[in-house]
């Protein structure tokens, strides 16, 4: 079975020491990256947690001139973080409380990145985009 997911922005990133469960100040809002990621995976897979291996591939559209463009490592490193359950001593940000679906306390998308057997990502950098967006197909196999 295939799952793609387009979402509006940049992706989620994880770079560091601290957590992206409660960066949802300023500029650095992962917060909000997680919830539309969660969303997207909610409403792309229906309620299924994929349990079996599986093919990630990703696709980020970036304009030239974004300061913010981040790190493609780190756009996959706080995907496949982003679609699993938060590590146990994860603080998460209140904007996660009566988002029960998409609860990251709990199993929702995929069980561990540990199934994720093959990666092709992808940032393609233009002048002429109309809005920064990515696509993440995951297949299982």
């Amino acid at each position: 079975m295939e799952y793609i997911l387009e979402i509006d922005g940049l992706p989620p990133k994880k770079d560091g020491a601290n957590s992206m469960w409660n960066k949802d100040k300023g500029e650095i809002n992962e917060v909000n990256k997680l919830i539309k990621l969660r969303n997207e995976a909610l409403s792309k897979l229906k309620g299924k947690v994929i349990e079996s291996n599986l093919k990630l591939t990703l696709k980020v559209y970036l304009k030239k001139n974004n300061k913010t463009k981040g790190d493609l490592d780190n756009f996959l490193t706080g995907i496949c973080d982003g679609l699993m359950v938060a590590h146990k001593g994860a603080k998460i940000s209140p904007k996660f409380k009566g988002l029960d679906k998409i609860n990251p306390e709990e199993v929702r998308f995929i069980v561990d990145d540990f199934k994720i057997i093959e990666i092709i990502a992808k940032k393609i950098v233009k002048e002429n985009i109309e809005s920064e967006r990515y696509k993440l197909i995951l297949t299982e196999v």
